[in-house]
C-alpha cells in the first residue's frame, strides 16, 4: 500500500510539474507575440525555455512575483544574451551555439536595467532615440505582472543607448560595497 501512495504522488507531480512547464511555455510564446518576434529556428523562446528547465528561472517564475526580461543578440558572436531579475533573484545568461553559460549581469548597461526596473518607457523611448544607433541592436524588454495564476505581459523594443550619468551612479555604488 505505501508504494502504491507514493507511486501516486510521482505521477501527480510529474502531472503537476508539465502543466506549469506548459504555462511558462505559453507565457514565453506571449512574449515574443508581444514583441514582434517572429518563431525561428532557434530564438529568445527557446532560450528562455531551457534557463526554466536548467535553472533557477522555475521558481522565480513559480513566486508569483513581478519579473523584468532584457534580451538581445550579438551578430559579430552570434550569442544571445539575456537577463531576468524580480525583487528576489537575478540570472544572467549568454547563449552561443544552444549552450548557455552564466555573464554576471555584464550584458546590458545599468542604465537600460534601472529605466525597465521602474518600466519608465518614456525615458527608454527617450535615450534610445537620442542615442545614435550603437552596435548592440536592438534590445527588448518585457515586464511579466502576476495576477492570480496568470501573468499580464507588457514588453517594448529599443535600440542600444547609453545615459553616462546613470551608468556612473552605479559604477560608483558598485566600486564603494567592493
Amino acid at each position: 500500500m505505501p508504494k502504491r501512495k507514493i507511486l501516486i504522488g510521482l505521477i501527480l507531480l510529474g502531472l503537476y510539474s508539465c502543466k506549469t512547464t506548459a504555462q511558462f511555455s505559453a507565457l514565453s510564446k506571449r512574449m515574443d507575440a508581444c514583441s514582434g518576434i517572429v518563431p525561428t529556428q532557434f530564438g529568445y523562446h527557446d532560450i528562455r525555455m531551457m534557463l526554466y528547465d536548467s535553472t533557477q528561472l522555475k521558481s522565480m517564475w513559480q513566486r508569483k512575483d513581478t519579473l523584468y526580461v532584457l534580451h538581445n543578440y550579438t551578430l559579430e558572436s552570434a550569442e544571445f544574451h539575456t537577463r531576468i531579475w524580480s525583487s528576489h533573484d537575478s540570472l544572467s545568461y549568454d547563449c552561443q551555439f544552444k549552450h548557455l553559460k552564466k555573464n554576471g549581469g555584464t550584458a546590458f548597461r545599468q542604465s537600460q536595467v534601472f529605466l525597465v526596473r521602474k518600466w519608465d518607457t518614456t525615458a527608454i523611448r527617450k535615450y534610445a532615440e537620442a542615442s545614435e544607433q550603437m552596435h548592440g541592436g536592438t534590445i527588448f524588454a518585457y515586464r511579466l505582472i502576476p495576477h492570480g495564476k496568470k501573468y499580464s505581459v507588457e514588453c517594448i523594443n529599443f535600440n542600444d543607448f547609453i545615459v553616462p550619468k546613470i551608468d556612473l551612479i552605479h559604477r560608483e555604488k558598485e566600486h564603494h560595497l567592493k
